[in-house]
């Protein structure tokens, strides 16, 4: 039977949260993820824009049936589209089903805010694609030009879990890896500024200070410390009762190729999938006060980085150990520019 594909689309976040809760996993990380983080008040000045009301959320969602095939997600007019499909979802879909999908959800975005709306979108790659084209295509039916634009990042989505993880490493234990605190603040900021000025977006000090105003006291911001100064930060973010995000991962240049970022890594997977020993100097005698995590999920862009991350148990190009379930996927972050 062919499936037959509806659209919903959610008013309240606590019933998009509630539909997508049965299907949380990494490969949902972005859109459950974006969404709980934006609700979180804690968050609240960091998804505040001068463009729309910042209570505005767009949740829309694909089913066949039952089974939750696609949702997508805006949480703010500055924040991209946030795409993401079940694991093993994507690569069941054939053409034609994928065309029925990407129609589904035009349509949706038309519905709910208008039809140049649409802007960046961030998710599996093949849907970001076939999203991409198919608001192009809806454009020009419509007598409006709107240009493709090469991605701004690609990269590969994949997560760890206990059963993936090595074991401690002695070569990393007696690094001091523990949650900043506000007196990281000033070393913490070049840091930041220098990891984002290698992504989509372009730095901003100021908004960096807020950041980690908001994420040091949430013991989100993790540094390494050598000699008793920051030689490195891991951050966490898009949260979700079974999964988190490694978000950054930055070492200074001074002490690069001392294995730094693979201790972090290493440290940040352990803390939060509830591995015991932690098998490093530093960490927090609690577990995270978010709960322990099923899976912790990263995006990797370079090839050298991959192979740090398969050492730390990621399972980039793998499945999952007993289980043959895909480990990792193909992302893409881009978006349409209008003329």
């Amino acid at each position: 039977m062919l499936p037959v594909f509806r659209l919903v689309t959610f008013t309240e976040p606590e019933q998009y949260i509630e539909a997508c809760t049965p299907f949380d996993d990494s490969f949902m990380n972005f859109p459950l993820g974006t969404l709980l983080d934006s609700i979180d008040p804690r968050n609240a000045t960091l998804f505040v824009d001068d463009e729309a009301d910042p209570s505005m959320r767009i949740m829309l969602a694909v089913y066949n049936a039952d089974q939750l095939v696609v949702s997508l997600v805006k949480v703010s007019a500055e924040f991209a589209w946030s795409l993401g499909t079940p694991r093993g979802i994507e690569e069941s879909l054939d053409a034609s089903e994928v065309s029925s999908i990407v129609a589904l959800l035009v349509q949706g975005i038309v519905n709910t805010t208008g039809p140049t709306s649409f802007d960046k979108v961030i998710g599996p790659r093949g849907l970001v694609n076939a999203l991409v084209d198919g608001w192009v295509a809806f454009s020009k039916e419509n007598g409006q030009t709107v240009k493709p634009l090469d991605p701004f990042m690609i990269s590969k989505v994949a997560y760890a879990t206990q059963h993936s993880l090595p074991a401690p490493s002695p070569a990393f234990a007696q690094l001091k890896i523990e949650q900043a605190v506000m007196n990281d603040a000033d070393a913490l900021v070049p840091f930041m500024l220098d990891f984002l000025a290698h992504g989509p977006h372009v730095p901003d000090e100021e908004r960096t200070r807020s950041v980690l105003r908001v994420k040091i006291p949430m013991r989100h911001i993790w540094v390494c410390r050598i000699d008793n100064e920051v030689a490195a930060f891991g951050a966490v973010g898009r949260i979700t009762p079974r999964t988190i995000a490694i978000r950054n991962i930055y070492v200074s240049p001074s002490h690069r190729r001392k294995g730094i970022a693979e201790a972090l890594v290493r440290a940040l997977t352990r803390y939060y999938l509830g591995a015991k020993p932690l098998g490093f100097k530093g960490g927090p005698l609690n577990g995270p006060v978010e709960g322990v995590k099923e899976e912790v999920n990263l995006n990797v862009g370079e090839e050298a980085v991959e192979r740090i991350y398969k050492r730390c148990g990621f399972l980039l190009d793998q499945e999952e150990h007993n289980e043959g379930k895909k480990g990792w996927f193909h992302s893409v972050f881009r978006g349409v520019e209008y003329l």
